[in-house]
């Protein structure tokens, strides 16, 4: 007879393997049509994730989409599973190399540029102790957030974000 805590670890279990299936087998991509749109932690306007804090999406941005919830299309962005409503999102098929989960090559296009932690000129890295990019420095980019492109600076996933006027994809 199995008792709770196996059947807890089972239930576990079976959630993982359900979001790795989903995650694995995305179909298409959302192109945000609207500008300073937030985006929900869950399919309702009252999760609304707001403030400086979380960033606000513009026209043309891209997300993998992961199917719909009533009025939301379920969207991957930073690592977790979010939600834009379909009024601010118009659906692609198919394989997207711009979409959020996606990688891609930046090329740095100015002198002295500072990473920033999150994307905000108020999260600027300055200082010594911190990198400043070059021209022609290349990095993995995993897309945009409104005004700024999200890279790999040191080459282990962990994510940064510059303007994008001193970025160019490649």
């Amino acid at each position: 007879m199995i008792d709770m805590k196996q059947k807890l670890i089972i239930s576990i279990t079976l959630l993982v393997m359900s979001f790795a299936a989903l995650l694995a087998n995305a179909q298409s991509h959302v192109i945000v049509a609207g500008d300073n749109v937030c985006l929900r932690s869950r399919a309702s306007e009252s999760y609304k994730m707001t403030g400086s804090l979380y960033p606000h999406f513009n026209t043309g941005d891209i997300f993998t989409c992961y199917g719909t919830e009533g009025n939301y299309y379920r969207v991957g962005w930073h690592n977790g599973i979010y939600y834009l409503p379909k009024k601010y999102g118009r659906p692609r098929g198919g394989n997207n190399n711009n979409a959020y989960s996606s990688s891609y090559t930046i090329i740095i296009a100015g002198d002295n540029v500072c990473l920033r932690s999150y994307p905000s000129e108020s999260y600027k890295m300055t200082g010594s102790g911190n990198p400043h990019l070059s021209t022609g420095e290349r990095y993995k980019c995993y897309g945009s957030v409104g005004n700024y492109y999200k890279i790999d600076y040191y080459g282990n996933g962990s994510v940064y974000y510059i303007p994008k006027k001193y970025g160019r994809i490649r």
